[in-house]
């Protein structure tokens, strides 16, 4: 779930994408027509399975998408950069035996 305006200990108004609930749809764009980045996009979607897809965004503009939070990026080296990142925090999760959260049914 995707919350705006949170408040995480002493930095306020904080987007906040909470993964693990399956109830944020991703999407990637690409700019068009310059071509001059892809972006991420994320929205709050109804509870589905983790790592499903959803057809009915293949085709749609950003505009028509209208995600909540949009990250662009202009390079490949900025993609790996968020790749390991995701993969480090993948493995601090891992070795500390972080409790699983069971999705929302």
């Amino acid at each position: 779930m995707i919350h705006k305006n949170i408040n995480l200990g002493p930095v306020e108004n904080v987007t906040f994408l909470q993964f693990g609930r399956g109830d944020i749809a991703m999407t990637v764009f690409l700019n068009k027509p310059e071509h001059t980045g892809v972006g991420l996009g994320f929205a709050n979607s109804e509870p589905h399975v983790i790592g499903d897809t959803d057809d009915s965004m293949a085709g749609k503009t950003l505009a028509e998408i209208a995600p909540e939070v949009y990250m662009h990026f202009n390079s490949i080296d900025s993609i790996d950069v968020v790749i390991e990142r995701l993969q480090a925090a993948k493995a601090l999760f891992e070795s500390n035996n972080v409790a699983v959260e069971a999705a929302s049914e």
